[in-house]
């Protein structure tokens, strides 16, 4: 079985995303989805395993100063030994 991973970064609040994504934090269910926004905000990835279908939405993500307002969210769930 082939599954896609498609990501969309969609913001929740009115900050910008300035860097990323970087995919990481890999894991034979999941990875991680790092993302700088311009002002402390927050950040959530739509995904999903079919090309073209992005029904699934990740956690949301808070940046903040602190922080350099950067965020990571994690994808968990996926099915192993897919591309």
């Amino acid at each position: 079985m082939v599954v896609a991973l498609a990501l969309s970064l969609g913001m929740v609040g009115a900050a910008e995303i300035t860097h990323g994504p970087i995919l990481g934090r890999l894991s034979s269910t999941g990875i991680g989805v790092w993302a700088r926004t311009a002002r402390s905000g927050e950040f959530h990835v739509r995904y999903g395993t079919t090309p073209g279908r992005l029904d699934q939405s990740s956690t949301v993500a808070r940046t903040s100063l602190g922080r350099d307002n950067t965020g990571w969210v994690h994808i968990t769930g996926l099915e192993p030994h897919t591309t």
